[in-house]
């Protein structure tokens, strides 16, 4: 019989998520308690999911293996690091929210080396089967052709693991070079330079309601890299991923020089694709993303072995990020409370009117 791996989960918020992976892989790990603070949110949630609330970590029993520290960080204004460091001291694995600054992912692998547990930050973007296409085809294109720039569109909540997905997409990107800003032009910040060695421009929508930090967001990730040959895109977060060659016109109409490059599909999709509803991306591919994360998890546990791999790819992620916001100053506070509603439906209808016209 399997031995479950008694688990924890950190903060209530981002931590719902958590729970259904966790209940998700049932056979697996063993859901036994919620930390948090005792707010009328985090007493419901644990009420709703049948697990105990723990308001102290002397509460947290002695035989919890694994804790999910979803609760922000020091470098967003949180104390997740402190509380991370915790529950290593106490020997219990930890996976940990990302986004974490460079000087705590050294302190907590320090101590995760000292008490023998495994410290992993978590990611749920990067295990986004959307996502993991672009990466796959991306550096597949990169070892046949060269890369000459790159369009980048991301927002400030999601900044972290948009730099986690380009250093895997892109391999030669490891600092940025000669970089200017342009602001105040709207909601995006414009950014210029090199990453790597390869020219870019990113529209980064860098603004943040205090209020409520997680809504307002005009995007969260959307990339495009033009290749010598054509350009590859992530046209979202949830996909699809595409791509569209270059136009090449030459020799059309001239059946004396035949040219296999127009007979070419102008744009395809590079993946199976189909409209979802945006809480079926929630109950489906956050979770299963967080699974995959949790199944990491199990067999470093197993192994007894920190992925010293993983860690270098972290700290340089960390290094791109807190230089980012060198360059780019802090997120913007807009007071924004609410934004205009037209539903799919209403497009379309309209659409339908127009093509009657």
């Amino acid at each position: 019989m399997i031995q479950k791996i008694k688990t924890i989960v950190c903060g209530s918020t981002f931590g719902q998520y958590y729970i259904e992976a966790l209940r998700k892989y049932s056979e697996l790990f063993e859901l036994v308690g919620l930390y948090a603070r005792g707010s009328k949110r985090s007493i419901e949630l644990a009420n709703r999911n049948n697990i105990i609330l723990y308001t102290s970590i002397n509460e947290i029993p002695k035989d919890v293996l694994l804790a999910c520290v979803v609760i922000r960080s020091e470098g967003v204004g949180g104390d997740g690091c402190a509380l991370a460091i915790k529950l290593m001291e106490r020997g219990i694995h930890v996976i940990q929210e990302q986004p974490v600054y460079q000087k705590n992912i050294k302190e907590c692998y320090k101590v995760a080396k000292k008490y023998h547990a495994i410290y992993n930050i978590g990611d749920l973007y990067i295990k986004l089967p959307s996502v993991k296409r672009f990466v796959k085809m991306a550096q597949k294109i990169c070892s046949l052709d060269s890369l000459k720039y790159m369009s980048l569109m991301f927002c400030t909540q999601v900044a972290y693991p948009a730099l986690a997905i380009l250093i895997e997409a892109v391999p030669s990107f490891k600092e940025w070079k000669k970089i200017s800003v342009k602001k105040e032009n709207g909601p995006f910040d414009i950014i210029t330079g090199l990453a790597g060695n390869v020219s870019m421009t990113i529209e980064f929508n860098n603004q943040i309601n205090p209020q409520k930090p997680d809504d307002f967001m005009y995007i969260l990730h959307k990339f495009s890299l033009f290749f010598g040959s054509g350009i590859l895109s992530l046209e979202d977060t949830f996909g699809p991923v595409t791509w569209r060659p270059r136009i090449y016109i030459e020799n059309y109409g001239n059946e004396e020089m035949s040219d296999c490059r127009l007979n070419e599909i102008s744009y395809a999709l590079l993946e199976d694709y189909e409209e979802k509803q945006i809480n079926q991306i929630f109950e489906k591919e956050w979770i299963d993303a967080i699974g995959l994360e949790l199944l990491e998890m199990k067999k470093q546990i197993e192994n007894k072995k920190l992925d010293y791999k993983r860690a270098q790819k972290d700290f340089l992620v960390a290094k791109l990020w807190e230089d980012l916001y060198r360059i780019s100053g802090y997120a913007n506070l807009v007071e924004e409370e609410n934004y205009t509603y037209i539903s799919i439906d209403t497009i379309r209808k309209n659409d339908e009117i127009f093509n009657k016209e």
